[in-house]
Formats: structure tokens, C-alpha cells, sequence
């Protein structure tokens, strides 16, 4: 999170970048979940190549990795703003 910090990007945008890019290659034809996902899919009557089963899985992370700016920009704008009904 210190890359983050230097970098002025939200730490929930970072940690989003890093999760969904470890995720991302998930389905991949060399990893075993790639394997096992694309034989069950074959067998359950789903006929895709194991090449557009990893690039939907990297399109899928790619498009989550967008949202979260989206999601915390009204956090962040929550937090800063001061509250206008205060007792007293």
C-alpha cells in the first residue's frame, strides 16, 4: 500500500488491481483451475476453447478492476463533506 500512497491512488482501487491481476489468469490453458473448469464445461455440454475461457476470465477481472473508483468516489466524497444537520 506504500506504492499506493506515493502514487495518490486509492488503496481500495490498489487492492482491487492486485487481487483481480492475480485472479486474472485464473482459467488459464497451463493452470490446473483452467484444466478442471474447461473439461467440466465440455462435459456439461458447454463447447468453448480453453483461449476464450482465459480471455473472458481476463476481460471479467479488467472490467472489475474499473469499478471500484466508481464504487468509492461517493465514499470518498461522504467522508469529506461535513454534515449539515449537526445537534447543538
Amino acid at each position: 500500500m506504500g506504492l499506493a500512497y506515493e502514487s495518490r491512488i486509492h488503496p481500495v482501487r490498489m487492492a482491487a488491481f492486485v487481487i483481480n491481476g492475480a485472479d486474472a489468469s485464473g482459467f488459464s490453458p497451463l493452470s490446473v483451475a483452467g484444466v478442471l473448469v474447461h473439461d467440466i464445461a465440455l462435459k456439461n455440454g458447454f463447447p468453448i476453447s480453453q483461449g476464450a475461457l482465459s480471455m473472458a476470465r481476463f476481460a471479467l477481472n479488467s472490467i472489475l478492476s474499473a469499478l471500484p473508483p466508481c464504487a468509492v468516489r461517493p465514499l470518498a466524497n461522504c467522508a469529506t463533506s461535513t454534515p449539515t444537520n449537526t445537534p447543538g
